[in-house]
């Protein structure tokens, strides 16, 4: 999956409506008066957040987007709590600890994380890695 065909997920529906659980079906609307019609791409977007869409995760992309859409919140707060407030200086170890302290980003569902070992078979810490590596390649889009 390219970073030309998977369009941001959080930002998009977002801005226009601060209803979290509403963004889903905002993205949606989005993409559609984009001219978007790619039927996987947007179900998947829908199953990230499935307590407000009502898709649940089926397919490997919509489980994968779910379970690591969990993970981008651990790193985007271990990231802010660095001095430089930078993606830059979180590093797989700090994740790694983090995510076992359950009062860092108490938000962040350890449960829907541990998914994502099940659903695409590789270690969490492989899974981590990939997570914090694509931020880091997007950091200035992030503001971070």
């Amino acid at each position: 999956m390219g970073h030309s065909r998977t369009p941001p997920r959080h930002g998009l529906g977002t801005d226009q409506r601060h209803n979290p659980d509403n963004h889903t079906k905002v993205a949606e609307q989005i993409l559609r008066e984009r001219g978007v019609d790619d039927e996987v791409l947007i179900n998947a977007i829908k199953a990230h957040h499935p307590t407000a869409s009502g898709r649940w995760p089926e397919t490997l992309m919509e489980k994968v987007l779910y379970s690591t859409e969990e993970i981008t919140g651990l790193v985007t707060a271990s990231a802010l709590v660095q001095p430089d407030r930078k993606l830059a200086s979180v590093t797989v170890e700090s994740l790694s600890k983090k995510l076992k302290d359950k009062s860092f980003a108490k938000g962040v569902d350890r449960d829907i994380v541990a998914k994502s070992v099940e659903y695409t078979g590789l270690p969490l810490e492989e899974i981590l890695q990939i997570v914090l590596f694509a931020m880091q390649d997007i950091h200035e889009d992030l503001g971070l």
